[in-house]
């Protein structure tokens, strides 16, 4: 046998163990994983078998309202019911005035505000929840 065969050989072990400790790695972490969900599934039961609101839950959902409220603020999206019907009555102005100009296609502004809103807040949640 050749250096070369004995160091393709090594190589060749080298690599299997290598795949087999990835793989141990993998499965190590995805056990992990669960047990971690499992843990707080378990948690949150006890927490309310005991009627005892988990702190950390209601952290997460002020963390997750303060995140939204400045993503709201830093893309100028209106994040309360005044602000947005200020915000319908300013883009149906708009509308009223180019539509008396014979520009039908301005609805589409209304509706494109209106979809880019919803669009940004379940983008904004989606990123929160996941």
């Amino acid at each position: 046998m050749t250096e070369m065969d004995t160091l393709k050989k090594q190589l060749n072990q080298f690599d299997e163990e290598y795949e087999s400790k990835l793989d141990a790695i993998r499965l190590t972490e995805i056990a992990v994983k669960k047990a971690m969900q499992r843990i707080n599934e378990d948690k949150q039961r006890l927490y309310e078998s005991i009627g005892i609101e988990d702190s950390s839950t209601s952290e997460a959902a002020s963390e997750a309202l303060e995140i939204l409220k400045k993503n709201f603020d830093s893309y100028n999206i209106p994040n309360t019911k005044d602000e947005i019907e200020l915000q319908i009555a300013h883009e149906q102005g708009k509308l009223d005035a180019l539509y008396s100009e014979g520009e039908k296609k301005v609805s589409f502004s209304v509706q494109f505000f209106v979809h880019i809103v919803i669009f940004h807040f379940f983008f904004f949640l989606l990123n929160f929840l996941f």
